[in-house]
């Protein structure tokens, strides 16, 4: 209950009064300012109730920003160097220096981002989506795996307990 008026009694919520804690007075029901001093009570609520929506938002944006898939806003990535720094987390994933290879590797236990990671990279790179769900549905039995589309190589296997690791290749800065 707000710290500026608590309920007195025990009345229906129609006919309920409240009391100031500002003054000590008693407020009609509905009433948003102590009559006696004057004091908003209706803006100190609304203080509180923006206050926690504004936390509510924080902790989503932190929740997102440590999960290792960004709110991106409809930002894409156009190369592999993008989608490292779009959607990916250094804790599963590396990009070569010269931005040819990206290694998406499931070992640290982060299965759900690096799946939503590579679904993210195959469709901005136009990989067909194809690629993606064999990919989601790799066992350890059809051993190493691979695509080429876009001149972009796309080389996977799923190994137990381990689970998926992904690497891609461009083909076109890998030859230089």
């Amino acid at each position: 209950m707000d710290e500026y008026f608590k309920q007195s009694g025990n009345q229906s919520a129609a006919d309920a009064v409240s009391v100031c804690a500002n003054c000590g007075s008693e407020i009609p029901a509905g009433e948003e300012i102590c009559p006696k001093c004057g004091k908003n009570l209706k803006n100190r609520r609304s203080l509180i109730v923006t206050g926690i929506i504004i936390a509510v938002i924080i902790v989503i944006g932190l929740i997102f920003a440590f999960s290792g898939i960004g709110l991106t806003g409809g930002e894409t990535a156009s190369d592999l160097s993008e989608a490292y720094d779009i959607y990916c987390s250094p804790s599963w994933a590396d990009i070569s220096g010269d931005g040819a290879i990206l290694i998406i590797d499931n070992t640290a236990g982060s299965e759900k981002n690096a799946l939503k990671a590579i679904s993210k990279i195959n469709e901005d790179l136009g990989i067909p989506s194809y690629v993606t769900d064999r990919i989601k549905k790799a066992s350890a039995s059809e051993g190493l795996q691979m695509e080429t589309h876009n001149g972009i190589l796309v080389t996977w296997m799923y190994t137990a307990p381990d689970g998926i690791s992904v690497m891609y290749m461009d083909t076109s800065k890998s030859d230089k």
